[in-house]
Protein backbone atom coordinates (compact mmCIF):
# COMPACT_ATOMS: atom_id res chain seq x y z
CA UNK A 1 0.00 0.00 0.00
CA UNK A 2 1.42 3.59 -0.40
CA UNK A 3 1.15 6.28 1.71
CA UNK A 4 -1.44 9.16 1.20
CA UNK A 5 1.57 11.62 0.63
CA UNK A 6 2.31 9.67 -2.30
CA UNK A 7 -0.86 8.29 -3.27
CA UNK A 8 -2.23 11.84 -4.10
CA UNK A 9 1.67 12.79 -5.55
CA UNK A 10 0.90 9.90 -8.56
CA UNK A 11 -2.74 10.88 -8.94
CA UNK A 12 -1.65 14.54 -9.56
CA UNK A 13 1.33 13.11 -11.98
CA UNK A 14 -1.77 11.15 -13.96
CA UNK A 15 -3.83 14.52 -13.95
CA UNK A 16 -0.81 16.25 -15.20
CA UNK A 17 -0.20 13.66 -17.55
CA UNK A 18 -4.16 13.85 -18.67
CA UNK A 19 -4.17 17.27 -19.46
CA UNK A 20 -0.77 17.55 -21.26
CA UNK A 21 -2.69 15.05 -23.63
CA UNK A 22 -5.72 16.94 -23.64
CA UNK A 23 -3.86 20.20 -24.88
CA UNK A 24 -1.47 18.09 -26.97
CA UNK A 25 -4.21 16.34 -28.94
CA UNK A 26 -6.50 19.90 -28.87
CA UNK A 27 -3.59 21.40 -30.78
CA UNK A 28 -3.69 18.49 -33.84
CA UNK A 29 -4.97 19.90 -36.96
CA UNK A 30 -8.30 18.16 -37.48
CA UNK A 31 -8.94 15.24 -39.96
CA UNK A 32 -10.70 16.98 -42.85
CA UNK A 33 -12.55 15.11 -45.46
CA UNK A 34 -9.99 14.67 -48.90
CA UNK A 35 -13.10 14.82 -50.77
CA UNK A 36 -15.10 17.90 -49.61
CA UNK A 37 -13.32 19.22 -46.56
CA UNK A 38 -15.60 19.08 -44.16
CA UNK A 39 -14.18 18.54 -40.49
CA UNK A 40 -17.89 16.60 -39.18
CA UNK A 41 -18.35 12.61 -39.08
CA UNK A 42 -14.62 11.61 -40.31
CA UNK A 43 -14.16 7.86 -41.26
CA UNK A 44 -11.18 6.31 -43.40
CA UNK A 45 -12.46 5.47 -47.16
CA UNK A 46 -10.51 2.91 -49.44
CA UNK A 47 -8.71 4.83 -51.92
CA UNK A 48 -9.37 2.15 -54.21
CA UNK A 49 -12.78 0.52 -53.80
CA UNK A 50 -12.81 -2.62 -51.59
CA UNK A 51 -15.31 -4.05 -53.78
CA UNK A 52 -12.83 -4.76 -56.46
CA UNK A 53 -10.96 -7.72 -54.58
CA UNK A 54 -11.71 -10.41 -54.38
CA UNK A 55 -12.51 -12.29 -51.40
CA UNK A 56 -9.92 -13.49 -48.72
CA UNK A 57 -7.41 -11.07 -50.38
CA UNK A 58 -4.20 -10.51 -48.06
CA UNK A 59 -1.63 -9.12 -50.23
CA UNK A 60 -0.63 -5.70 -49.22
CA UNK A 61 -2.22 -2.83 -47.45
CA UNK A 62 -5.16 -1.66 -49.08
CA UNK A 63 -5.06 2.48 -48.78
CA UNK A 64 -7.31 3.95 -46.43
CA UNK A 65 -7.97 7.86 -46.40
CA UNK A 66 -10.11 10.18 -44.24
CA UNK A 67 -13.46 10.74 -45.73
CA UNK A 68 -16.88 12.20 -44.03
CA UNK A 69 -19.58 9.93 -44.10
CA UNK A 70 -21.55 11.22 -46.64
CA UNK A 71 -19.14 11.59 -49.05
CA UNK A 72 -18.05 7.76 -48.21
CA UNK A 73 -21.55 6.71 -48.86
CA UNK A 74 -22.13 8.81 -51.96
CA UNK A 75 -20.04 6.30 -54.41
CA UNK A 76 -21.93 3.15 -53.12
CA UNK A 77 -23.99 3.34 -56.07
CA UNK A 78 -21.17 4.31 -59.27
CA UNK A 79 -18.71 1.82 -57.44
CA UNK A 80 -21.05 -0.93 -57.78
CA UNK A 81 -21.58 -0.20 -61.13
CA UNK A 82 -18.23 0.60 -62.33
CA UNK A 83 -17.27 -2.93 -60.93
CA UNK A 84 -20.12 -4.50 -63.07
CA UNK A 85 -18.19 -3.02 -66.25
CA UNK A 86 -14.70 -3.45 -64.99
CA UNK A 87 -15.82 -7.07 -64.70
CA UNK A 88 -17.58 -7.65 -67.72
CA UNK A 89 -14.72 -6.42 -69.85
CA UNK A 90 -12.25 -8.36 -68.27
CA UNK A 91 -13.42 -12.02 -67.71
CA UNK A 92 -11.63 -13.25 -70.98
CA UNK A 93 -8.40 -12.04 -69.75
CA UNK A 94 -8.47 -12.34 -66.20
CA UNK A 95 -8.93 -15.10 -63.62
CA UNK A 96 -9.20 -12.50 -61.17
CA UNK A 97 -12.00 -10.79 -63.05
CA UNK A 98 -14.00 -14.48 -63.41
CA UNK A 99 -13.72 -15.71 -60.12
CA UNK A 100 -15.47 -12.12 -58.88
CA UNK A 101 -18.16 -12.58 -61.59
CA UNK A 102 -18.78 -16.44 -59.86
CA UNK A 103 -18.23 -15.03 -56.67
CA UNK A 104 -18.86 -11.69 -55.18
CA UNK A 105 -20.84 -10.69 -57.82
CA UNK A 106 -23.13 -13.37 -58.53
CA UNK A 107 -23.51 -13.25 -54.35
CA UNK A 108 -24.49 -9.64 -54.52
CA UNK A 109 -27.23 -10.01 -57.74
CA UNK A 110 -28.88 -12.78 -55.58
CA UNK A 111 -29.31 -10.66 -52.68
CA UNK A 112 -30.91 -7.93 -54.62
CA UNK A 113 -32.47 -9.58 -57.95
CA UNK A 114 -34.09 -5.95 -58.71
CA UNK A 115 -30.64 -4.65 -59.04
CA UNK A 116 -29.80 -7.84 -60.89
CA UNK A 117 -32.92 -7.51 -63.18
CA UNK A 118 -31.58 -3.89 -64.04
CA UNK A 119 -28.12 -5.23 -65.16
CA UNK A 120 -29.37 -7.82 -67.22
CA UNK A 121 -31.25 -5.29 -69.47
CA UNK A 122 -27.60 -3.55 -70.17
CA UNK A 123 -26.61 -7.21 -71.50
CA UNK A 124 -27.47 -8.23 -74.78
CA UNK A 125 -25.78 -11.55 -77.20
CA UNK A 126 -23.58 -10.44 -80.03
CA UNK A 127 -21.99 -12.18 -82.86
CA UNK A 128 -17.94 -11.02 -82.38
CA UNK A 129 -15.25 -11.60 -85.57
CA UNK A 130 -12.42 -13.07 -84.33
CA UNK A 131 -8.85 -12.71 -85.04
CA UNK A 132 -9.46 -15.52 -87.65
CA UNK A 133 -12.51 -14.76 -89.10
CA UNK A 134 -15.23 -16.65 -88.07
CA UNK A 135 -17.93 -15.47 -85.46
CA UNK A 136 -18.38 -16.16 -82.14
CA UNK A 137 -20.82 -15.80 -79.24
CA UNK A 138 -20.17 -13.21 -76.71
CA UNK A 139 -22.24 -11.09 -74.45
CA UNK A 140 -22.00 -7.04 -74.84
CA UNK A 141 -23.00 -5.01 -72.06
CA UNK A 142 -24.56 -1.48 -72.82
CA UNK A 143 -22.95 1.47 -71.04
CA UNK A 144 -25.45 4.78 -70.76
CA UNK A 145 -24.12 8.56 -70.58
CA UNK A 146 -25.24 8.21 -67.01
CA UNK A 147 -23.17 5.18 -66.68
CA UNK A 148 -19.95 6.86 -68.22
CA UNK A 149 -20.91 9.89 -65.64
CA UNK A 150 -20.92 7.56 -62.91
CA UNK A 151 -17.80 5.94 -63.65
CA UNK A 152 -16.17 9.09 -64.31
CA UNK A 153 -17.01 9.82 -60.84
CA UNK A 154 -15.32 6.74 -58.91
CA UNK A 155 -12.26 7.62 -61.18
CA UNK A 156 -12.42 11.20 -59.66
CA UNK A 157 -12.20 9.49 -56.02
CA UNK A 158 -9.00 7.43 -57.31
CA UNK A 159 -7.36 10.21 -58.45
CA UNK A 160 -8.43 12.97 -55.60
CA UNK A 161 -7.54 9.91 -53.05
CA UNK A 162 -3.89 9.03 -54.45
CA UNK A 163 -3.30 12.48 -55.50
CA UNK A 164 -3.59 13.28 -51.45
CA UNK A 165 -1.47 10.05 -50.58
CA UNK A 166 1.27 11.02 -52.73
CA UNK A 167 0.95 14.78 -52.54
CA UNK A 168 0.21 15.03 -48.67
CA UNK A 169 -2.24 18.03 -50.21
CA UNK A 170 -5.86 17.93 -52.18
CA UNK A 171 -5.93 18.55 -55.31
CA UNK A 172 -6.53 22.43 -55.83
CA UNK A 173 -10.24 23.33 -55.68
CA UNK A 174 -10.03 24.93 -59.23
CA UNK A 175 -8.15 22.49 -60.62
CA UNK A 176 -10.20 20.12 -63.33
CA UNK A 177 -9.97 16.45 -63.44
CA UNK A 178 -10.75 14.66 -66.92
CA UNK A 179 -10.42 10.70 -68.17
CA UNK A 180 -9.93 9.11 -71.30
CA UNK A 181 -11.19 5.41 -71.51
CA UNK A 182 -8.29 3.94 -73.72
CA UNK A 183 -9.41 0.64 -75.88
CA UNK A 184 -5.65 0.42 -77.60
CA UNK A 185 -2.96 0.58 -75.07
CA UNK A 186 -0.31 0.97 -78.02
CA UNK A 187 -1.72 4.42 -78.20
CA UNK A 188 -0.26 5.33 -74.97
CA UNK A 189 3.31 6.73 -76.09
CA UNK A 190 6.52 4.92 -74.51
CA UNK A 191 8.06 7.76 -73.54
CA UNK A 192 5.13 8.90 -71.50
CA UNK A 193 5.12 5.25 -70.20
CA UNK A 194 8.12 5.55 -69.27
CA UNK A 195 7.97 8.87 -67.25
CA UNK A 196 5.27 7.49 -64.79
CA UNK A 197 5.57 6.21 -60.98
CA UNK A 198 4.22 3.05 -61.13
CA UNK A 199 2.44 1.02 -58.29
CA UNK A 200 2.45 -2.87 -58.90
CA UNK A 201 1.43 -3.54 -54.95
CA UNK A 202 -2.23 -4.82 -55.98
CA UNK A 203 -0.90 -6.48 -59.49
CA UNK A 204 -3.88 -8.02 -61.28
CA UNK A 205 -6.20 -6.29 -59.32
CA UNK A 206 -5.23 -2.69 -60.63
CA UNK A 207 -1.72 -0.73 -60.95
CA UNK A 208 -1.86 2.85 -61.42
CA UNK A 209 1.40 5.14 -62.58
CA UNK A 210 1.50 8.88 -62.22
CA UNK A 211 3.40 12.33 -62.86
CA UNK A 212 3.20 15.34 -60.94
CA UNK A 213 4.36 18.92 -61.68
CA UNK A 214 5.36 20.22 -58.41
CA UNK A 215 4.97 23.69 -58.97
CA UNK A 216 1.42 23.58 -60.72
CA UNK A 217 0.12 20.49 -59.28
CA UNK A 218 -0.84 19.38 -62.59
CA UNK A 219 -1.18 15.56 -62.35
CA UNK A 220 -1.65 12.52 -65.30
CA UNK A 221 -2.42 9.15 -64.10
CA UNK A 222 -3.04 5.67 -65.70
CA UNK A 223 -5.30 2.97 -64.09
CA UNK A 224 -5.23 -0.31 -65.61
CA UNK A 225 -7.87 -2.81 -64.04
CA UNK A 226 -7.68 -6.77 -63.96
CA UNK A 227 -5.19 -6.66 -66.84
CA UNK A 228 -7.44 -4.80 -69.26
CA UNK A 229 -9.38 -2.01 -68.66
CA UNK A 230 -7.09 1.48 -68.97
CA UNK A 231 -8.37 5.10 -67.96
CA UNK A 232 -6.08 7.88 -68.39
CA UNK A 233 -6.79 10.92 -65.90
CA UNK A 234 -5.34 14.92 -65.98
CA UNK A 235 -5.78 16.92 -63.49
CA UNK A 236 -4.88 20.66 -64.53
CA UNK A 237 -6.13 24.17 -64.04
CA UNK A 238 -9.21 24.68 -66.59
CA UNK A 239 -7.27 26.57 -69.29
CA UNK A 240 -3.85 24.24 -68.98
CA UNK A 241 -6.62 21.20 -70.07
CA UNK A 242 -7.34 22.53 -73.45
CA UNK A 243 -3.67 23.41 -74.00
Amino acid sequence: MCGLDSCLSSHLEIESESEERKTYMNNQPKAKCIFCGSEGNITREHAISKNLFPDNYSKGVLITLPSCKDCNESYSRDEELFRLFLVNQSTERSRVAMDMLHGKITRAMKKAPGKAINVLKKMSPVKFKNPDGGLENKVAFYVSAEDWKGHHRVLDKYVKALFYKHMGVAIPAHHQITHVFVSDPSKIPNDVKAALRWNLDHEHIYVYAFACVPSTLQSTWTFVFYDTVIFQSFTAAPGDLTN
